[in-house]
C-alpha cells in the first residue's frame, strides 16, 4: 500500500498468542496508517507476525490483567490500547477477526470527509470455515467500532465491553460494510465451552443488580435467539445458517446466567 494513501486512522488489537489468527486480521487492516497490537505476552509468533506488518507492539496493562496474565477487565484493556494510538479516528477489532474491504473504503470516506460524527456502529457477518453465514440470530448484530478520539469516549464493562455511548445518540451513525468474525465447526459445535470464562465474568459483573432486572433482560434476550433463529432457518431454508449447536448454545448463556444469579442470591442468603 503506497503510503500517501494510507488511511489516517489508528486500528487497536488485542493479542495473546493470536498467531493462528493474526495474519488475516492484520491483512484486513493494512490501509491503515497506525496499527496498535495490544499484547498479553505471546509466546507463540503474534509479535513477529505483527512486526512483519509494522505494527505496533505494546504491553498489555497490567491493572487489566489478573494473576495468571490472562485480561480480567476487557474496558480497561481496550481503554489502554487506544492511549497509544496516533490517530484520531480509532477502530477496533480483536485478533480473530477481519475488516471487510467495502468497510475499509467506508471508513476511508468517513476521515477523509471529516465527519463530525463521535462514532459509528457496524453490522456483523460471520464466517463459518471460509463461508459466509446469510442468516444468524446474532444479526445485524451493530457494535460501535469506530470512534473519535476527541470525543471524549471510553469503553465501559468488564466483560462484553463497549462504548458508554447510547445507540441512538444523533452523534452516532451507521456503516453499511460489515466486520468479519471467523468461526470454525469445532468452535460452533462446543459454543458453551469456549465461552464459558465470559458467562462467569458476566455473572460476577451483575451479582449485585436487582434480580428481576437480571431474570428479565436474560430471559428476553433468549426469546429473541430463539425466535430469530426459527424465522432464519424458514427464510434461508436451513442454507448457510448459522449450526443449531450454536444457536442453542447463544440461547442458552441468557439461561445459564439466570441459574447462576438466582443460586449466587441463595447463597447469599443462607451464609
Amino acid at each position: 500500500m503506497n503510503l500517501v494513501n494510507r488511511i489516517p486512522g489508528s486500528v487497536c488489537i488485542l493479542a495473546r498468542n493470536s498467531g493462528a489468527t493474526l495474519r488475516r486480521a492484520l491483512e484486513s487492516v493494512r490501509d491503515f496508517d497506525d496499527v496498535v497490537i495490544a499484547d498479553g505476552g505471546s509466546t507463540d509468533d503474534t509479535c513477529r507476525i505483527a512486526r512483519e506488518f509494522g505494527a505496533r507492539i505494546v504491553p498489555q496493562d497490567p491493572a487489566c490483567l489478573d494473576g495468571s496474565g490472562r485480561i480480567r477487565d476487557y474496558a480497561c484493556a481496550r481503554n489502554g490500547a487506544v492511549r497509544h494510538a496516533r490517530h484520531d479516528w480509532v477502530l477496533y477489532i480483536d485478533s480473530d477477526e477481519s475488516v471487510s474491504a467495502g468497510l475499509v473504503e467506508e471508513i476511508r470516506g468517513i476521515v477523509a470527509r471529516g465527519s463530525e460524527k463521535w462514532a459509528y456502529r457496524v453490522p456483523v457477518r460471520i464466517i463459518l470455515d471460509g463461508r459466509e453465514i446469510r442468516g444468524s440470530s446474532n444479526y445485524p448484530g451493530w457494535q460501535t467500532r469506530l470512534f473519535r478520539r476527541s470525543s471524549g469516549l471510553s469503553f465501559v464493562k468488564p466483560v462484553h465491553e463497549r462504548l458508554d455511548i447510547t445507540v441512538h445518540d444523533p452523534r452516532v451513525e451507521e456503516c453499511r460494510n460489515p466486520w468479519f468474525v471467523h468461526w470454525t465447526r469445532d468452535y460452533t459445535r462446543h459454543y458453551l465451552r469456549h465461552n464459558m470464562k465470559y458467562i462467569g465474568m458476566q455473572a460476577a459483573h451483575s451479582a449485585h443488580a436487582p434480580l428481576v432486572s437480571v431474570l428479565r433482560a436474560n430471559l428476553v434476550v433468549a426469546a429473541k435467539v430463539i425466535a430469530k433463529t426459527g424465522i432464519n432457518y424458514v427464510r434461508c431454508r436451513g442454507r448457510d445458517t448459522l449450526p443449531l449447536s450454536a444457536e442453542a448454545g447463544r440461547a442458552a448463556v441468557p439461561l445459564i446466567l439466570c441459574i447462576l444469579s438466582v443460586r449466587e442470591r441463595l447463597r447469599r442468603r443462607t451464609q
